[in-house]
C-alpha cells in the first residue's frame, strides 16, 4: 500500500495548513503506511500570517511544501495514479479563495475515476468537491458547524452555492469523520470546527484510520 501526499505550500493563509499536514503524514507513519509528498511546482500567493494581508510577492508552491516534507517531495507532474492506493490532502485556507490549481484538480479526478479513496482535511474538501463535480460525481464532506462557519462570509457563500449544486455538506465536529462511501471519499473539519490542536488530531486520525480500511477494503475487491 502507498498513499500520495498532496501538499501545496507551507502556511495557514497561503498553504497546506502546517498542523493539518503534519498531523497527517504523523498518522500515516503510525500505521506504517508508506508514503509520497508531492505538490505543484508553481508561484503562489503569499499572505502574512499575522495580519492575513496579501504580500507583493510571491513564494514556489513546491519549494514551500517541501519545508513540511523535509525536503522528501516531488513535482505535482510527476505522480502516477497506478502508483498510489490513496490520495491524503491536507487543507488550508487559500482553497476557499482560489480555485484548485488544474493539476490538483486533475489529480483527484484520476483518482477518484480509478475508485482509489481521497482523504481531505478542512477546506481542501472544497477542491475535491469542486474537482468531482466537473466529471460528475456530487461528494458528501463536511466544512464544520454552521457556529463557525457563517461568521466566515466567502465559506458560508460556498457552502450555500454547493449545496444548490447538490453537494452533500454536511455539519460536523472537529472530532467527526463524514465518509462518502459511494464515492470513497473521506473528510474532517480540522480547524474549521476548533480552535484546539488536540480535538483536530483526534479527526485526523480517525480520517487517515478510516481511509487506510478503505483502501484495504478497494485492494481487495
Amino acid at each position: 500500500m502507498k498513499i500520495g501526499v498532496l501538499l501545496s505550500g507551507c502556511g495557514i493563509y497561503d498553504g497546506s495548513g502546517i498542523h493539518e499536514a503534519v498531523l497527517s503524514l504523523l498518522m500515516l507513519d503510525r500505521l506504517s503506511v508508506d508514503y509520497e509528498c508531492f505538490a505543484p511546482d508553481n508561484q503562489s500567493d503569499v499572505c502574512n500570517p499575522i495580519t492575513k494581508d496579501k504580500l507583493p510577492y510571491k513564494r514556489n508552491m513546491l519549494i514551500e511544501s517541501a519545508r513540511i516534507a523535509r525536503g522528501k517531495i516531488k513535482p505535482l507532474t510527476e505522480f502516477r495514479v497506478k502508483s498510489f492506493d490513496g490520495l491524503v490532502i491536507p487543507g488550508s485556507y487559500h482553497d476557499l479563495t482560489e480555485p484548485a490549481p488544474a493539476e490538483i484538480a486533475d489529480v483527484i479526478c484520476r483518482m477518484a475515476e480509478a475508485g482509489k479513496p481521497i482523504a481531505a482535511t478542512s477546506t481542501s474538501a472544497i477542491w475535491v468537491a469542486d474537482a468531482l463535480a466537473t466529471i460528475d460525481i456530487q461528494a458528501k464532506i463536511t466544512l464544520g458547524q454552521p457556529q463557525y462557519y457563517t461568521g466566515n462570509q466567502l465559506l458560508n457563500q460556498w457552502i450555500q452555492q454547493a449545496r444548490l449544486r447538490g453537494i452533500n455538506v454536511v455539519d460536523a465536529d472537529a472530532e467527526d469523520v463524514i465518509e462518502d462511501d459511494l464515492n470513497n471519499i473521506i473528510t474532517t473539519a480540522g480547524y474549521l470546527s476548533s480552535h484546539s490542536m488536540a480535538q483536530v488530531f483526534e479527526g485526523i486520525e480517525k480520517t487517515i484510520t478510516k481511509l487506510i480500511e478503505m483502501v484495504t477494503l478497494v485492494m481487495s475487491t
